[in-house]
């Protein structure tokens, strides 16, 4: 595993083409994403994000501001963009990793091969649940239940709830809070993931994720609720890897992947031989 706090990698690849960024929903940890790495092909890296106060990290601070809480994950995830990769997130990772590819954007950083949002309306509409966060304890514990991400197990011993009831408070107020109001369109592929029965997001909401970008963003539905990407794990990560060996196949028709150039401040793509043009909440 990876030593770093914000990253954890199953299987440290020195000579990855390709990195997976995957990024968990609302209350939960790197532990969906990891069955994952087994069906990766060998030159693809997966790395797994670890929000402050979340699985390893109960103990660190939680963070309910989007923007302190990717300023901190910028400086670590800019160390790791030696290669091209791909942003994967669910629910509330959707939206982090949407702000996370914006910041990047804005320091230089050339855009992922694709970006994957799973189970989250676009980030340009306003969350229509209202503060769930400021709920007082039953009723926010009620509304839990009723979105059938929270085991039984967890909502019925008082002590753990005790102890989750903050993290799940930082991360629904995360989720809430968080709209992109820029007017900026990202050039890059884009797979908006929804679930067939999914009552928190429709279809209207997966079409809006068009606005975000200038390329045609497809939409893929699959059986189940919100959570989807638990109880058909198995035909969600098909689609990941159909969409990973996508990539893999572009960046060897153009020779790229192996090295990234700095021009000027800022990170470009190049081949081996020639720099490039620049391209273009289920909870535990």
């Amino acid at each position: 595993m990876s030593e770093s706090q914000w990253l954890l990698k199953p299987e440290k690849k020195k000579n990855a083409k390709l990195k997976l960024f995957c990024f968990s929903y609302a209350g939960g940890n790197g532990s969906t994403f990891i069955s994952l790495n087994d069906r990766l092909p060998e030159e693809v890296e997966l790395n797994v994000v670890q929000l402050p106060g979340h699985g390893a990290r109960f103990s660190e601070t939680l963070h309910s501001d989007m923007d302190d809480l990717v300023a901190g994950m910028l400086v670590e995830f800019k160390k790791e963009l030696n290669c091209p990769y791909v942003l994967f997130g669910h629910s509330l990772g959707s939206m982090i990793a949407t702000e996370l590819m914006y910041q990047c954007h804005k320091a230089g950083f050339s855009l992922p091969q694709y970006f994957i949002a799973s189970g989250c309306r676009s980030p340009k509409l306003k969350s229509r649940k209202g503060a769930i966060h400021e709920l007082p304890d039953e009723a926010f514990k009620s509304v839990l239940k009723k979105l059938n991400g929270t085991p039984d197990l967890l909502l019925e011993n008082p002590d753990l709830m005790d102890l989750f009831l903050p993290l799940l408070r930082a991360d629904f107020k995360l989720s809430n809070d968080y709209q992109f109001k820029h007017e900026h369109r990202f050039n890059c592929k884009a797979s908006i993931f929804g679930g067939q029965d999914d009552i928190d997001v429709g279809l209207d909401d997966l079409n809006a994720w068009q606005q975000m970008f200038s390329l045609k963003a497809k939409i893929e539905l699959f059986p189940g609720d919100h959570f989807f990407i638990e109880s058909v794990k198995s035909m969600v990560w098909d689609q990941v890897i159909k969409l990973i060996n996508e990539s893999l196949l572009e960046l060897n028709k153009s020779n790229l992947g192996r090295n990234y150039a700095e021009d000027k401040g800022s990170k470009i793509l190049c081949s081996e031989s020639s720099v490039a043009a620049n391209r273009p909440d289920m909870v535990y």
